[in-house]
């Protein structure tokens, strides 16, 4: 999922669809890197409280990285979750990967089937990138939702531009 927001993150209340009640508890765990934060206790299907998803922001904002863990989403799921933090857009170049029952959702996946890789990237890693630069109103926010992990490799890394600008010498951030 990729997002596009003119000022930041939106806040949205999505409704029509019944609130979920649960969960009453949420904790949220810094990972004590340079970013992120895992978010326990936490089941995202269902349509979230405002006040949870406000929360979800916040940390998102407070973290720039969090991750959910054991979530057994529908597609109906994930983009509902997902507009939680802004609109979803639709990847403006990749039309060969779009999910063919929902182009909102790009599979990433290394499997093949008749000689055919089932989404992007393969085998192969890709190189240091940042998602949607290059739209007029980048990318604000990246969802992955992993259904089937490697026992090995398939590594994902993410980078923290705020915290290398502050450590920077304030000479170097005043050029």
């Amino acid at each position: 999922f990729f997002f596009q927001a003119e000022d930041g993150i939106r806040d949205r209340d999505v409704t029509g669809v019944q609130t979920c009640a649960l969960p009453i508890y949420m904790k949220i765990t810094p990972t004590g890197g340079a970013l992120g934060a895992d978010i326990s206790g936490l089941d995202v299907r269902g349509t979230l409280a405002p006040a949870t998803q406000a929360r979800l922001r916040k940390a998102f904002h407070e973290h720039s990285l969090l991750r959910l863990r054991g979530q057994q989403l529908t597609r109906e799921d994930l983009v509902r979750f997902s507009a939680g933090f802004g609109e979803p857009v639709v990847h403006p170049t990749n039309h060969r990967d779009r999910d063919p029952q929902n182009p909102l959702i790009t599979i990433i996946s290394n499997i093949e089937e008749d000689g055919r890789a089932l989404g992007a990237l393969g085998n192969a890693e890709l190189k240091f990138h940042a998602d949607l630069v290059f739209l007029h109103t980048p990318g604000s926010v990246s969802i992955l939702y992993c259904v089937e992990c490697p026992s090995r490799g398939g590594d994902t890394y993410w980078s923290n531009a705020y915290r290398a600008y502050d450590t920077l010498d304030a000479s170097v951030r005043e050029r």
